[in-house]
C-alpha cells in the first residue's frame, strides 16, 4: 500500500497529523494493526532532532518535519509505505493510497467523497500489455455509496453505529480505531527521531515530542 498526504503548505508532520489519521484508519481497515514502522523525517534537508519539534498551525499539539518517508510492515508480509514531502506540493495531486495486488491494483483519492480507480489492461501491442485507471462507477460500488456529500457520509457512520451496537461489535468509526491511527503517526515521530525501527503497539504512552 502506498500512501501519500496531501502535501500542501502543511507537507511533513502536520500533514501526517492532519490527515494521515484518516488514511492510516483506511490503511487498518484494510491490512489490521502493524507490527512495527520505520521512518525518515527531514528539516530543511536535514534530519530531525528533537529541537526541531514545533506547534502545528491547529491547536493539535507538537510536530515536526517538513518531509517525511515512513514504512509499515503488517502482518501476511504487507508492507505500507508513507510520504509527505513539501516540495513534492507542485505534483502531488490529490492526497490518497495506492493498493497493489497480486493480480492488480487499486488506487483511491481521497476527500469527503474518496474516489476509486482500478487498473484494466486495454490490450497487447508490440511493447507489450498496455494499461490505463479506469473510475469505478457509484453503481458499480453497490447503493450505499450512491448517498454523497456530508449527509451520505454521515448516514453510513451512524448506520454503522447502530449496527454495531446490534450485533455487540466495535464500529468502523471508534475510539479504539481513532487511537491506533494516532499511535502509528507517534510511531513515525518516535522511528524518525531515533532513526531506527519502532515496534507497535508503542512501549511508551508519552507524546514523542512532549519534551520539545
Amino acid at each position: 500500500v502506498r500512501v501519500h498526504g496531501k502535501q500542501d503548505k502543511r507537507a511533513g508532520g502536520e500533514d501526517l497529523l492532519v490527515l494521515g489519521t484518516h488514511q492510516f484508519d483506511l490503511v487498518r481497515y484494510f491490512a489490521g494493526d502493524p507490527l512495527w514502522c520505520s521512518a525518515r523525517i527531514l528539516q530543511g534537508s536535514r534530519e530531525i532532532t528533537l529541537a526541531d519539534a514545533r506547534a502545528a498551525t491547529e491547536d493539535i499539539g507538537p510536530v515536526v518535519g517538513d518531509e517525511i518517508e515512513a514504512m509499515f510492515a503488517f502482518p501476511r508480509g504487507v508492507n505500507v509505505h508513507y510520504t509527505s514531502r513539501a516540495k513534492f506540493a507542485a505534483a502531488a495531486g490529490p492526497w490518497g493510497m495506492e493498493l497493489i495486488g497480486t493480480t492488480g491494483r487499486a488506487r483511491l483519492l481521497n476527500d469527503q467523497n474518496t474516489q476509486v480507480f482500478v487498473q484494466r489492461s486495454t490490450g497487447l501491442t508490440a511493447g507489450g500489455e498496455t494499461r490505463e485507471w479506469v473510475p469505478l462507477s457509484p453503481e458499480s460500488a453497490g447503493p450505499v455509496a450512491l448517498a454523497g456529500g456530508q449527509d451520505g457520509s454521515n448516514r453510513r457512520v451512524v448506520d454503522d453505529w447502530l449496527a454495531a451496537i446490534a450485533e455487540k461489535r466495535e464500529p468502523a468509526c471508534s475510539g479504539l480505531a481513532a487511537m491506533k491511527a494516532l499511535e502509528m503517526i507517534h510511531a513515525v515521530f518516535a522511528a524518525g527521531l531515533s532513526r531506527g525501527r519502532v515496534e507497535l503497539p508503542l512501549k511508551s504512552r508519552a507524546h514523542p515530542l512532549a519534551a520539545a
